[in-house]
């Protein structure tokens, strides 16, 4: 019997030890998923300005040929 709880109390207590180090890695874990989320948000917030820059310069392009053609 004393043999068990002396074994449950290692364990306890390496239980225990462990704890900080675990907690560390959850919270690791949680700032990179902060990190990744917020560089989702980031690329979502920059694909319309892209979109919008493509089509401007989509637009010139046009304007350039129709000017060309023009003076053709």
């Amino acid at each position: 019997m004393e043999q068990t709880e002396l074994q449950t109390d290692q364990t306890n207590v390496r239980l225990l030890q462990m704890k900080p180090q675990t907690e560390q890695t959850e919270l690791q874990t949680e700032h990179l998923e902060f990190r990744l989320r917020l560089t989702e948000l980031q690329m979502l917030e920059t694909e319309p300005r892209l979109l919008v820059t493509n089509l401007q310069k989509l637009l010139t392009n046009v304007r350039q040929e129709q000017t060309n053609s023009r003076s053709r």
